[in-house]
């Protein structure tokens, strides 16, 4: 389950049990400190480490735990997703604002959220971010690597919107592929459910503009 907000009912864990899916399950944090990768208009600062918030996230995270670790179909925590890969590569701008990062990072990811989930369930493995070097991260690097997608550890995300995605080859060879995708259009069954405009069916429309939110999306497609 990805970082969009929300926790899952439990009728979709009862569904995920019954039916055999695995499911990663992320706790709800999520991009902090990207801009430009989305919206350059828009800057995601971290999260605050304060008494207050940390509180708080203490609670959803014994919360959560407590209401979903019997779930079987629940295999991993992942404590954020992408935050370590954000920070990594982050171009501070000095080295003391980078020192804080890091410290707010661990915190917040290793000794509040991991410390938690390790005591109310030992049944599974816990990573602290999506993509991580695992158990390479946590031992050797401090749980902020130096290249947190590297193939020959832990997971990987891979996005790459400029080659043959039918093309195996292209794909990296990684332990797991956690997170990939690409984009296409909606059938025009879909289309018709929200507009009986035929000018709306236009890949350069107006309505399917507005509803591309990656840069340069339709582009990419085409």
């Amino acid at each position: 389950m990805s970082c969009g907000g929300v926790y899952e009912k439990d009728y979709f864990y009862q569904l995920a049990d019954e039916y055999g899916i695995m499911i990663w399950q992320d706790f709800m944090f999520a991009c902090s400190l990207l801009s430009n990768g989305y919206r350059a208009d828009i800057f995601y600062d971290r999260y605050p480490t304060n008494i207050e918030f940390l509180k708080n996230v203490q609670d959803e995270v014994v919360y959560q735990v407590g209401r979903l670790n019997h779930h079987p179909s629940i295999v991993i925590w992942s404590g954020n997703n992408e935050n370590e890969l954000i920070i990594r590569y982050w171009p501070f701008s000095t080295n003391v604002d980078r020192v804080i990062h890091e410290a707010d990072y661990r915190l917040l990811y290793v000794f509040l959220i991991r410390a938690i989930v390790q005591q109310l369930d030992q049944s599974r493995p816990f990573i602290a971010s999506s993509p991580s070097n695992g158990v390479e991260s946590e031992q050797d690097e401090n749980y902020i690597a130096q290249n947190p997608n590297d193939s020959k550890y832990g997971d990987v995300h891979y996005y790459n919107y400029t080659v043959d995605s039918w093309n195996p080859s292209v794909y990296p060879i990684a332990r797991f592929l956690s997170e990939t995708g690409v984009q296409s259009l909606p059938s025009l069954e879909s289309w018709l459910q929200v507009t009986n405009d035929s000018a709306e069916w236009n890949y350069s429309s107006r309505l399917m503009l507005h509803r591309q939110h990656h840069p340069d999306g339709m582009e990419q497609m085409l």
